[in-house]
């Protein structure tokens, strides 16, 4: 910057002439300042705000991609046939409580409420699939299937602590393939596996109707 009166170089932001005393103009002070402090700090901030929205960008790309925002980006895409197949995995749960009750003395049939909840819970978790009435009437038949396979086990065990008490222990193989069929030609025994399976069927049958009720209360 000059001196407007002597033509003097003088310093930048200078309010007097070194040589000639003038008073430099108050727009020539003005301007020269802000070149020489502002400007600094205006790159300085500006490579900061922009480290800052680079850093900021990268950091919601990654999450997007790895689902780190609280939640996911996309949403697990529902997967019927893994649903499927959860459920009936799930279900032999509610078969392995069966027998456990059933052995202990328990009243075995509350398992057919814990068969038919595991079944609608592998539907959810490994298929992604919210409870319908569609689902819940596929899982009410699964239940069914699983409540006659642990009575059947159940009935099974039954007659080989019979056999032990007598010295002999059959296999099961024997048991399902010879000892089963003949105990159910008994008209008492198949009358008490059958009234069994019935009571852990109709507790089932309670939980999937109230299901039902509260899937027509959400739409």
């Amino acid at each position: 910057m000059f001196c407007n009166k002597c033509g003097t170089e003088v310093e930048d932001g200078s309010r007097f002439c070194p040589r000639c005393g003038a008073e430099l103009p108050v727009a020539s002070r003005a301007q020269a300042q802000p070149q020489l402090y502002t400007a600094g700090n205006q790159t300085a901030w500006s490579q900061a705000r922009n480290r800052g929205f680079a850093g900021q960008a990268g950091n919601t790309a990654f999450a997007a991609q790895t689902g780190t925002m609280g939640f996911s980006a996309q949403a697990p895409r529902e997967n019927f046939g893994k649903g499927l197949l959860g459920a009936v995995l799930f279900s032999l749960g509610g078969v392995v409580i069966w027998v456990i009750l059933y052995r202990i003395g328990v009243v075995a049939a509350i398992a057919g409420i814990a068969t038919m909840y595991l079944a609608l819970l592998g539907f959810n978790k490994l298929g992604h699939v919210e409870p319908t009435k569609g689902t819940v009437l596929i899982c009410i038949l699964i239940t069914l299937v699983m409540l006659a396979l642990a009575m059947y086990i159940s009935a099974a065990l039954e007659i080989q602590a019979a056999f032990k008490e007598s010295g002999y222990t059959p296999s099961l193989g024997d048991i399902f393939g010879y000892y089963m069929p003949m105990a159910m030609d008994d008209s008492e025994f198949r009358t008490a596996v059958i009234l069994d399976y019935a009571k852990g069927v109709a507790l089932s049958l309670v939980y999937g109707v109230i299901m039902f009720i509260q899937i027509g209360k959400k739409k």
